[in-house]
């Protein structure tokens, strides 16, 4: 009936979305890198706007999750 395939669809979707924030949010080194990536990309909007402190802020956070990042690759091998 409608209703069980409703639900089930539901459930598929609820399923696939909490899937898909577990394998973002997880801190492997890909998501650290890609972490990284875009604090860079950020902080140079910052820089190019004029505002160096949040640019600097951000650059402080992409070293770091980089850092890690390379840290947890160095311990796979």
């Amino acid at each position: 009936s409608f209703p069980t395939l409703a639900k089930a669809a539901i459930l598929a979707i609820a399923a696939a979305a909490a899937m898909f924030a577990f394998s973002r949010l997880r801190n492997t080194a890909s998501n650290n890198l890609r972490r990284a990536r875009e604090f860079h990309e950020q902080a140079t909007l910052f820089h190019e706007s004029g505002d160096e402190e949040e640019a600097k802020l951000l650059l402080e956070r992409s070293n770091y999750n980089r850092e890690k990042a390379y840290e947890q690759m160095k311990q796979q091998s």
